[in-house]
C-alpha cells in the first residue's frame, strides 16, 4: 500500500513540476494563487508526514520540496510567459510547515 502511494505523491509531484514550467492556463489576478501554492505544498507534505516512520525521512522529503519549490520558481524566471515570485517562494514553505503541522498532529491523535 505504501509503494502505491509512494507512486501517487511521485506523480502528484510531476504534475505540479509541469504545471509549474507551461504557460499559465488560468488567470488569476490579486495574488490569489498563494492560497493555491499553501494548499498544494500542504498536501504535498502530509503524504510524507502520515506514511514514513523515521523523523529524518519526513524532514529529507521536506527539504526536497523546498527545494523543489525553489526550482520550479528558477524555472519559471526562464519561461517567456511565467513569472518568478518570492511570495510564491514564501507561499511554498507556509504550505510545506501547515502540511507538517497538520501531519505530525493528526499523527499523534491516530497513535491514541
Amino acid at each position: 500500500m505504501k509503494l502505491f502511494l509512494f507512486v501517487i505523491w511521485l506523480c502528484s509531484l510531476a504534475v505540479v513540476i509541469a504545471l509549474s514550467v507551461v504557460p499559465d492556463v488560468m488567470v488569476i489576478e490579486n495574488n490569489e494563487d498563494k492560497m493555491l501554492h499553501v494548499t498544494i505544498f500542504c498536501l504535498l507534505t502530509l503524504w510524507p508526514v502520515m506514511a514514513l516512520k523515521r523523523h529524518l525521512h519526513i524532514g529529507a522529503a521536506a527539504a526536497f520540496l523546498l527545494l523543489m519549490g525553489g526550482a520550479m520558481e528558477l524555472l519559471q524566471a526562464l519561461a517567456p510567459e511565467r513569472q518568478s515570485s518570492f511570495a510564491d517562494m514564501v507561499a511554498n514553505v507556509a504550505g510545506i510547515m501547515v502540511g507538517l503541522l497538520i501531519g505530525y498532529l493528526l499523527r499523534s491523535g491516530a497513535a491514541r
